[in-house]
Formats: structure tokens, sequence, C-alpha cells
């Protein structure tokens, strides 16, 4: 390893003449190498342009020494070193004293503002700093502008004036994002977003560090990476957010060697002592504190010895150590105060030369008013068209394309699999329908503003998600779609539709509460699905569809949903037209009790007279029925139907119920009590006539029985209809308002009347009515039709049995009569 040269403390002294070391040539490529190692390598910077200044020595040529000096002088400032940073940037200024005005000059400048500020002397930091923004100005030098606008920024910051140092710290990054000046980038985009959380807007802050943090890291920038991460932690702490705010402090100390800088590092130190607090980690933070006040003391680091003390002190009056707690308090006192007479003296100093900057300030901003305009006037109309281009052609909520746009890109798509001369054989376009299931749900129980939060969260979750040239769009409302164009031995639109469903179903943050999505997707995959954009949507549509009919589904077209979707829409038109005029009917069938056959409920079941086809059962229609629009006024119409048949019923037989079947999609929307409770005040029936009942995999799914609660605690019923089919889980199932349990008739009908004879479906029966009976339930069994099979139940102790055994459903008229025959003797 090479041995590197250290310059000595009073610099060069006399020069004397000789021949150049280094070719006059070179000297720039050298000086380019050691300001790029500015920030990751001061040390090697320092060698490199003390190199360079002996070379320039040499050569005479003192332009070139001048700025190697002004390197060796910022380099001895990122080390602390300030006594040796002022030195050379007093030769430096020496030696370009007689030089025509140029950038090197105003880095010079900057430099010992730098080290004047440090010091304590605000006065000369601020005529230094304004020399060089003057100069920068009259040299048209954006690059020497920005660096001195980021520094005036960082100057008062300092002094705690945050608003102003907000305004010249946002300009400086600006001019330095346009013209590519990384370095200086970085840095103000760090000022600014330190400025931020001095201003409480943590948020603002977070986000800014997490987007400067992968380009620095990228760069290399150990000690920027540092102060990042310290950052981070402290914009965390800011909000909260504690455990995630420890991570980053652990980052940014595994990077403690290349910090520099003690004041960053004393930052990093206390804001981890506050965190470790805040998680309880006393004997951590207690060492993180000590550690920072240790280094605030040695390097006279006022306003991180105060903080340090302060949240010492909380921490030792929490343990009970009131008499050190008090200490802390009154030395962090003694620091409070003569950091206020230090920050009262330097604002006094900046306030005598604020009318000269101000007067400075206000020519930079005509001479870039009329840059700016100038510009402005030449890119206006570029801008403008720029910017109607992409509202054209994307969604403004989300910032997905739109769906012309989306159509456009799956046009050009569709001709990688047409016969055409060139493209690659096996080339398939799938084309996925994505559609958020109960949306209507989070608009109505949540509010517009949550829905729009979270239409815009699962947009950044599928672009996330997307591979190579896929592309995402929204359709509008609630629906999503996905363009993948894949060949043999790649991902098809399945395999991403499936990742895409459960990257969905991840919970969601939405105003603080988590929210699980479930999604119904359709695909369709041209060549084989369509050859044109319109076919291809429309089949994607029909399986997306198909989906929704079970909710949270997966499907791929096939020619048959053609055929069942024409299907549906016939029986929408011919169940639209029953709604009209009266086709659709209520029949009832009894349930009675297992030991004395008294009717305690009757069952509403829908049927449809339909003119051509006869008299339906619920099963022919219903499915289609609940999916259309029809769905919630059937639903509805059948409740008050019922209701109002159980009225008169009950003028005789005053304990009889009433049980309707409902579905989920019911039950979830927000005004379905309500109109319950409406039809119960009109009809004028108690919620206790009254039982809800759903299949087992309705009750165990996500409903909210909150705005249901006081009719629950009137009496209102909740049954669970099919149980044993296989959805639930029983544990679950304890958590519902159920009362009732309906044993699903396929068990029923498995049983054998034989005992040796006796297969599982027993056990399973005999388990279920336990298990109802262990949280209070009532049993029913379905499908009983045989006398044995009523014995059987009854000795299992099932409360209420319902089949053909006891009666067939019928009409309201038979029905009475029927009543009469059984409970009369």
């Amino acid at each position: 390893m090479t041995d590197l040269a250290v310059p000595p403390p009073g610099g060069l002294g006399p020069r004397r003449p000789g021949p150049a070391h280094l070719p006059a040539a070179d000297l720039p490529a050298r000086l380019d190498e050691a300001d790029g190692l500015l920030v990751t390598s001061p040390e090697r910077s320092l060698h490199l342009a003390f190199r360079a200044r002996l070379d320039a020595a040499r050569a005479r040529d003192a332009r070139h020494e001048a700025l190697a000096l002004t390197l060796m002088g910022y380099a001895q400032y990122l080390l602390g070193r300030l006594p040796e940073a002022q030195g050379h940037f007093g030769e430096a200024a020496e030696l370009a004293r007689p030089l025509a005005p140029d950038a090197v000059h105003a880095r010079i400048l900057n430099g010992q503002a730098l080290c004047f500020m440090r010091l304590g002397n605000a006065g000369q930091a601020l005529e230094c700093h304004m020399q060089a923004l003057k100069l920068s100005e009259s040299l048209g030098d954006d690059r020497s502008r920005a660096r001195a606008m980021n520094n005036i920024g960082v100057m008062l910051l300092d002094l705690r004036e945050f608003e102003e140092a907000l305004r010249y710290i946002e300009d400086a990054r600006t001019i330095a994002g346009t013209l590519g000046l990384t370095e200086i980038h970085f840095s103000a985009s760090i000022n600014l977003a330190h400025t931020l959380q001095e201003l409480g807007r943590h948020a603002e802050a977070l986000e800014l560090n997490r987007a400067t943090l992968p380009d620095v890291r990228e760069a290399g920038l150990r000690e920027r990476e540092a102060l990042l991460n310290s950052n981070l932690s402290q914009n965390l702490l800011g909000l909260g957010q504690h455990t995630l705010a420890l991570e980053h402090s652990d980052a940014a100390l595994a990077l403690r060697e290349a910090v520099s800088d003690p004041d960053n590092l004393c930052r990093l130190l206390v804001a981890r002592g506050r965190i470790l607090t805040a998680l309880h980690r006393d004997e951590e933070a207690h060492a993180a504190l000590e550690d920072a006040l240790a280094l605030a003391r040695t390097h006279s680091i006022l306003r991180s010895e105060s903080e340090a003390r302060w949240t010492l002190a909380a921490l030792l009056d929490g343990q009970g150590a009131h008499r050190e707690a008090f200490e802390q308090l009154r030395l962090r006192d003694a620091a409070e105060r003569q950091l206020m007479r230090e920050m009262l003296e330097r604002r006094t100093q900046r306030m005598t030369a604020q009318l000269q900057l101000e007067r400075v300030e206000q020519r930079a901003r005509e001479i870039e008013q009329r840059r700016k305009e100038l510009q402005d006037a030449n890119n206006a109309l570029l801008i403008t068209q720029q910017s109607l281009q992409y509202y054209v052609q994307h969604d403004a909520l989300t910032g997905l394309k739109n769906r012309p746009a989306f159509e456009n890109d799956l046009q050009r798509a569709l001709g990688a699999v047409t016969d055409q001369p060139g493209q690659a054989p096996g080339q398939q376009v799938s084309l996925i329908f994505i559609d958020l299931d109960h949306f209507k749900v989070v608009n109505d129980t949540l509010g517009h503003p949550v829905g729009d939060e979270l239409l815009r969260q699962v947009a950044r979750r599928l672009s996330a998600a997307l591979p190579p040239g896929g592309v995402v769009a929204r359709q509008g409302g609630d629906e999503f779609t996905v363009l993948l164009t894949h060949g043999p031995g790649q991902p098809d639109g399945m395999t991403l539709a499936a990742q895409l469903q459960g990257l969905l179903s991840e919970p969601f943050d939405l105003a603080g509460q988590p929210l699980v999505l479930t999604t119904s997707i359709g695909v369709a995959v041209a060549p084989q699905d369509g050859h044109d954009v319109v076919t291809l949507y429309k089949n994607a549509d029909l399986a997306m569809y198909e989906a929704k009919t079970d909710r949270n589904d997966l499907r791929r077209y096939t020619p048959a949903l053609s055929e069942a979707a024409h299907q549906r829409l016939t029986i929408v038109q011919e169940l639209r037209s029953a709604v009209q005029s009266g086709e659709l009917l209520l029949h009832y069938q009894p349930i009675v009790d297992a030991r004395t056959l008294t009717p305690v409920k009757l069952e509403a079941l829908m049927r449809w007279q339909h003119p051509v086809r006869g008299l339906l059962s619920a099963d022919r229609f219903i499915r289609v029925l609940e999916h259309s629009e029809l769905g919630y006024g059937a639903t509805l119409w059948v409740l008050r139907r019922a209701l109002t048949d159980l009225k008169l019923w009950r003028r005789r037989w005053p304990q009889l119920q009433v049980s309707v079947n409902v579905s989920p999609r019911d039950l979830a929307r927000t005004d379905m009590a309500a109109h319950l409770r409406a039809i119960l005040d009109d009809v004028g029936l108690p919620a206790s006539a009254l039982e809800l009942e759903m299949t087992e995999y309705a009750a165990l799914s996500d409903v909210s029985w909150r705005p249901y609660t006081a009719l629950l605690e009137e009496g209102l019923g909740v049954a669970i209809d099919d149980f044993g089919t296989g959805y639930s889980s029983m544990s679950r199932l304890a958590h519902t308002p159920a009362r009732t349990l309906k044993i699903d008739r396929s068990l029923i009908q498995r049983l054998s009347p034989e005992p040796e004879d006796a297969d599982r479906s027993g056990q399973i029966v005999r388990t279920l009515i336990t298990f109802a009976h262990t949280y209070g339930l009532t049993t029913v069994a379905e499908g009983v039709e045989e006398d044995w099979q009523l014995a059987l139940l009854s000795s299992w102790y099932c409360d209420l049995i319902q089949g053909y055994l006891v009666a067939r459903p019928m009409a309201a008229a038979p029905l009475g009569e029927f009543l009469n025959d059984l409970l009369e003797p």
C-alpha cells in the first residue's frame, strides 16, 4: 500500500522554481478526481489535492494551485479541522485575487463562509455568501449560485430561521436538479428534509429522505447514507413509528465510522437515545445519550448537548432517579442559556449584513426572472402539449393509463399474435379484468375520500407487480385491466392474475384501519379467445362476471361462458317482467318441534310462476336474481310479504316465526338494517317474529353486524342454513349472532336406520347437535323424510325438524288449513 505524503500544517512555504512534476494538461484530471472524492473520502481527496498543488506550484499555474488549495480547505472542513481549512482558503484567496473572476473565486468564498459559520461568526459568513452569490450571478455560473444558496439556507437553518431557510434550500435544490448537479442536489435535499423536520412537517421530511436514500446509496456516499438514515430515524420518531425509526438508527450506526462530522454524529446518538427511551430500552438509551453528551461537550455542540440532557433527564425521572434528573435539567438550562446567547449574537451579525444581502438577492431574482421568462416562452407550447397528452391518456385519480390509451396498447400488442410476417411464433396476449368486490360498501361506510385512497393503493400495488412489458389501466369505477404479452415458457395471464389476486388480498391501510379486499378476476387470451380488442374485452368481462358470482374468484374465459351469459341475460329480462307482473310468489315449509311436531317456524321460499315453464323453484333463478340489480328489491319484497302473511297467522298462533333467506350481499348494504326496521314497523310485528337465514358460507363472510345491534337485542333471529357442507370453522361460528343451526339435508339423507350400519354421517350429525347445544344454539334437521330419521334425531336431542315428513312447501292458503289440522286435536 503506497504511503501518501501529508500536507504540512503551514502550507508549502516559499515556492521555488523548478521543472514541472506533472504535465499541466493532467492537472484538471487530478483535481477533478480530488473534487469527486470530497464527500466519499475526504482524506484521500486531501492527499490528491495536495499532490496537485505541488505540481501546479512547480508549473507556476496559479489558477489550478488556487483550486487545489480550495479543495484542500473543503477536505479539512469535512474532517472537522477548521483552522487548517481556514488557512487553505486564505492562501487560495491570495493566489486567486490577481486572476480574472471565475468559479474558483465563488467556491473559495463559499468555503470561507462555511468556516466562519462553524466558528460562530454569522456576519462574516453571510458577507462571504453574499459575495459568492453576486459573483455567480455576474458569471452566469448556476453551479456556484446553487452552492451559495444551499449554504445560505444551512446558515439560516442553524440560526433557526426555518421558513427563510426553506426558500433558499428549495431554490438551490431546483437549480441543482435542473442542471444535474448530483452532489449539490443531494446536499440540498438532505438540508430541505432537515428544515421540514424542524418545522414539524415529519411526513414530508420522511418522504423526501426516503426518495434521496437510494440515489445516495447507489453513489456510494456512505457519510450521506448514514446521515439520511439518521434523519429518517428522526422523521419516524416524530411520527411515532418507533420500531421503524430504530431500524434506520441501526443502519446509521452501522456506518458510524464513515461519519466525520461530529455534529451529525451527535444528532444520530441523541435521536437514538430518544427512540430507545420511547421503546423502554432504558439501558441502551442511557448509553447512547451519554455517548452523545461526551461528543457534544468535546466539540462544543450546545444544541445536541441540550437535547441529550433533556432526554436523559426524562429517562432518569422515569426511573425514579429524581436528583440525577434534576442535575441534568440544571446543566441543560445552562447549555440553553449559552446557546441562546450565541444565537442572539449570530442573529445580530446576520442582521447587520441583511440589507446588503437583500439588494443582491433582488438583483439575482430579477436576472433569474428574465432568464425564466425567456425559457418559459421557448418551452411553454411544448409543456402544454405534453401535459395535455398525459391527461388525455391517464386516469386523473390513480395516474394509471385510462381505457382509450390501454385499448391502443392492446391493439398494438394484438399484432404480435397475428400471422403477420416477422412476428414471434407462439406469442400470446392476455387481458386480465379485475373488479374489486364490495367496493361500494367502502364508499358508503368509510366515505368517498377513503374509497379514492383505496383505488390509489390498488393502482400502486398493481403497477409494482407488473412484469417487464406489462400494462395496467383503470377502466373506471372499481375496475382495472392488465395487459401481458408472453411467449412459450413464460408466465401466462392466469399465473399473473393469481399473483395479483394474492397481492391485493393483503391488508390495506386506510384511515389508520386495516382493510382486507377481495377481487373477482377474469382472463381472456389472444388469439384463442379473440383477435380484436372488442372481442377480447367482451370475453375477459364475461370471465370476470362469472368469477363475481362467487366473489374472490379467478376465471379463464371459455366458449361456454358466452352461452351462460346469454342465458343469464334472458333470465334477468324475464325476471324484470316477472317482478312487474307479480309472477313471483312465496311458498312456506313448516319447521316443527322434533318431539311434539308443533309448528315453531315457517321458512319462506320464493317461487316463480313462469308463464311458459310453470312453477319454478328458487334454485332455478335465485343466483341470477341475487347478482342482478333486481336482487335487493326482491329481498325486501319477500320480507314484507312473509311478515304480512305471518301477522295473519299469529292472530291464532302468536309465537309463530317466519324465516327468510338473505344473501351476504344484502346484509352488507348499509341501508339493510334501516329497511328491515321500516318493514317491521309498517307491518306491526316485533323483531323477534323474524329470522334471517343464510348459508354457513355467508354467515362466516366478512359481514359487519354492527348496524343490526338494536334489532338483535330485540330478538331478531339469525339461522345458519345448510350447515356441515364444508366451509365452516366452528370456532368462528361461535362468534356470529346466530342462534339457530340448520344441519344440511345431505347429512340427514346419508343416515342409516340400522345402528350397525351407522356411518360417518351419524357421527357428524351427533357432533353438530352437541356443538350447537354447547354454544346455546337451537338445531334444525333439514330434509327429514322418514319416521326412523325423526326417531334417531329425537334420540340425539335435535330440537326441530323440517322436511317432507312434515310437509312440502305450500302456498299461504293451504298452509293455513295445514296448520289448523296439525294444531287442532
